[in-house]
């Protein structure tokens, strides 16, 4: 598919000349970030279980060429280490995570699979969202980087606001 606007990130983002192992592997934090991967639950000893996107995401941040059998003869499996360090390294990326780092790649629209809903809490606490448009399974919605240094302050669900 072509269209005018740039991506986030895709499965061959490092193939592009011109892309670093750091910013593909932000752009993944950002693309997980922004759909509510939180990597909770994720055991480094037996992260082949988790559900096959979060492994996918996972193989994809470490040394994605070298962790496919099917892609190069110097195949290595994921070692547990290197699955814990991405598991924080991500934790803390997402925790700091600001309107700066919203800003400095600004999304014009999502495309959402239908039969696979994600969490937008954390894209609509730097966006706004319209109703979007439905395109056969999938909804393009259409997004506007929030106005002003705080952006949205989003509360637990449990959690009243404040007076």
């Amino acid at each position: 598919t072509h269209a005018p606007e740039a991506i986030l990130w895709s499965p061959h983002l490092p193939a592009f000349a011109g892309v670093t192992a750091a910013e593909n592997r932000e752009r993944i934090y950002q693309l997980m970030y922004f759909t509510g991967v939180t990597l909770d639950g994720v055991d480094e000893h037996n992260f082949a279980q988790t559900d096959s996107r979060t492994n996918y995401l996972l193989h994809s941040l470490i040394e994605w060429a070298l962790n496919e059998s099917a892609w190069t003869v110097n195949f290595q499996p994921l070692q547990p280490e290197k699955v814990r360090a991405e598991i924080v390294a991500y934790r803390d990326y997402a925790r700091t995570f600001s309107r700066a780092d919203a800003a400095r790649r600004p999304l014009s629209f999502v495309v959402a699979n239908d039969a696979a809903p994600c969490d937008f809490a954390n894209l609509e606490r730097w966006y706004t969202r319209d109703a979007g448009q439905r395109l056969g399974p999938y909804t393009l919605y259409r997004l506007k980087l929030r106005d002003g240094p705080g952006a949205r302050v989003i509360l637990p669900a449990n959690e009243p606001p404040g007076e």
